[in-house]
């Protein structure tokens, strides 16, 4: 039987399991979520809310000595309030920026921090609404949802409770890496550190494009990527 691969559009298809008139009752794979269905029932699926998906290889290079990790890289250290945030700098590479709060010793209790940017999905803009909330005299920190190459704002709306309570926006010493948009199983192939093959200790590679390579970023040391992704 020749197969076609294909995913469910969520809301629209069946996420767990697809029906055809020549592939029958086909369940999806655990890690992936995508079915291997009969060629034949191809157009049946997609009038049925499922698109095909294809696999594609792509190499990627940090460049050019992406810096440590920064935690007011983006947003400085500043007292949180309603209002925008300042811009301070952008990441110097497509990396993942988070968000840390310290509430001081009131808990925060209501309060969200929208972030818009541009994804390495091609997504732009994308748009994060991060809760504030947390328990007094404890760090809040909420990675964005996606790989940053450049952020356009940060906004702080609807804050309740905190004592003096502090914001910024900075890089973990994750970086990322383009996607398709809708990637899954992307898997980490090869990994290139200051020109050489470190493939026997490869770093990680999610869904997201986050990228942690095995040899921590410290504005000195190059990187190279080969992955493989699986996308409508």
């Amino acid at each position: 039987m020749t197969t076609a691969q294909v995913i469910a559009v969520p809301g629209v298809a069946p996420l767990g399991a697809f029906s055809g008139p020549f592939s029958g009752s086909v369940n999806a794979a655990a890690i992936d979520n995508t079915f291997a269905i009969d060629l034949r029932d191809l157009t049946f699926a997609m009038s049925q809310g499922y698109v095909p998906v294809y696999r594609d290889s792509r190499w990627h290079s940090a460049t050019p000595t992406p810096a440590a990790a920064s935690v007011g890289g983006i947003v400085n250290s500043v007292a949180l309030a309603n209002g925008a945030l300042t811009i301070a700098a952008n990441p110097d590479a497509m990396r993942q920026v988070f968000m840390r709060v310290d509430p001081g010793t009131t808990a925060i209790t209501a309060g969200v921090c929208t972030v818009t940017y541009a994804a390495n999905d091609g997504t732009a803009p994308q748009v994060d609404v991060l809760s504030l909330a947390t328990p007094l005299s404890t760090i809040l920190s909420t990675n964005l949802t996606k790989g940053v190459l450049t952020v356009a704002s940060a906004a702080v709306t609807g804050l309740v409770g905190g004592t003096t309570p502090k914001i910024q926006l900075g890089t973990t010493a994750a970086l990322a890496v383009p996607l398709p948009p809708g990637s899954v199983d992307v898997t980490i192939l090869k990994e290139i550190t200051d020109g050489s093959d470190n493939s026997a200790t490869l770093g990680t590679l999610n869904n997201a494009g986050i990228w942690t390579p095995h040899t921590v970023p410290n504005a000195t040391h190059t990187f190279g990527v080969a992955y493989s992704t699986l996308a409508p």
